[in-house]
């Protein structure tokens, strides 16, 4: 274990510890894979995953590495939730428009009574420019990424002598 000071490494040691008693008591079963793509679908982390199944985050992660129908049902189902959330964000980014159905109250031209009726209302949402400079910068970053150029030119002289007795120093 790496060097860890004071309540950190007494954290670690807990962590280590409980993930081992969980990881020894832990049974596999293939009865959790539909479970398990499931929570990945409903945007579960792995973390929140393995607390769901009754089991630590290493075991899940070793299940993953020796069951491979696991693996596989974990990576849908953060698939399709991610490609749901990629989906969002370009429509955010281009601008979209939805049918809204609202009630309205009108007058009846011949009783001269208020009557409730049901229209379909066009919404239009603009196209935000967070949404496109984020798409843009991850999608075409070779186009649109934020660039720091420095330009450092000349010479460095030190002798080695002068580089070693810079460092005892």
């Amino acid at each position: 274990m790496p060097a860890v000071k004071g309540a950190k490494k007494d954290l670690v040691k807990t962590v280590v510890q409980h993930s081992q008693v969980l990881h020894h008591n832990s049974v596999y079963s293939p009865a959790c894979i539909p479970k398990v793509k499931q929570m990945a679908q409903s945007g579960m982390t792995d973390w929140e995953i393995s607390r769901a199944l009754g089991i630590s985050n290493g075991t899940f992660f070793h299940w993953k590495m020796i069951y491979p129908e696991l693996m596989e049902a974990s990576i849908e189902g953060k698939e399709a939730v991610d490609k749901r959330v990629e989906r969002c964000l370009y429509e955010k980014a281009i601008g979209y428009r939805w049918v809204e159905k609202q009630q309205v109250v009108i007058i009846d031209p011949i009783t001269g009574e208020d009557v409730i009726r049901e229209i379909e209302v066009e919404k239009h949402m603009p196209p935000d420019n967070t949404a496109m400079i984020f798409w843009l910068k991850n999608r075409r970053s070779d186009l649109w990424r934020d660039r720091i150029e420095h330009d450092v030119s000349g010479k460095l002289a030190i002798s080695h002598e002068q580089a070693i007795k810079d460092l005892a120093d």
